[in-house]
């Protein structure tokens, strides 16, 4: 028994030893080949994702989208592919509501989610921290909600803020939509991937709200 007491105590003492271990480096530096490619941070440190955090909003006669984003510290890196690189990135709620035959139908309601883990943001969350060029601009990964495991249609979506008579505006347009997930298409429990096209316009001015 003394010997497995003395095994766990040195596992948590390694572990905790390769966590103090961890190299901190600005987000910008996330694409660099000379960096490190374990124990590793990209950290926000100079808050350039904070200008796009908030909640923003756009309506028409005939569609409504609210989406708020928020700052995830320490996230997996690559969308939750690696075990041992870390990155803050920019995650989202959504609303979006069309009007058909006289009323507002709700389509997407992320807001609903309590909890949003990395799955549910891998499915669920239009996400990323790549730095466009020039100020104020963000490249993020684009996907819509879907009650598959996961959608195959995938695009980036480029945003920008901007101020417009005293009030932060956003400019979003969704680049470059692709069929790019390689496999065979089907869920673990059987059922198909996500086939459908997006719904939500690709090019529109939102207001922050928030």
């Amino acid at each position: 028994m003394k010997r497995v007491l003395v095994k766990i105590v040195f596992l948590i003492f390694i572990r905790n030893v390769g966590y103090s271990q961890e190299i901190i480096l600005p987000l910008e530096d996330q694409y660099s080949s000379g960096d490190p490619h374990t124990n590793v941070y990209y950290k926000d440190i100079t808050g350039y994702l904070d200008t796009f955090v908030g909640t923003w909003e756009y309506s028409s006669s005939s569609v409504y989208l609210k989406v708020q984003f928020y700052k995830r510290l320490h996230a997996k890196g690559s969308f939750g592919i690696f075990d041992t690189i870390f990155e803050d990135e920019l995650r989202s709620f959504i609303l979006y509501k069309v009007f058909e035959n006289g009323t507002w139908v709700t389509k997407y309601n992320t807001f609903a989610i309590v909890l949003i883990s990395d799955e549910q943001a891998n499915k669920n969350s239009i996400r990323g921290n790549l730095k466009g060029v020039g100020d104020n601009k963000l490249i993020l990964g684009y996907t819509e909600p879907t009650t598959q495991c996961r959608r195959r249609k995938a695009a980036s979506l480029e945003l920008e803020v901007f101020e417009e008579n005293g009030v932060q505006k956003l400019k979003w347009a969704r680049k470059r939509p692709r069929n790019n997930h390689i496999g065979d298409g089907v869920c673990p429990d059987g059922t198909l991937w996500d086939e459908s096209d997006f719904i939500i316009p690709a090019n529109m001015i939102l207001t922050k709200v928030n």
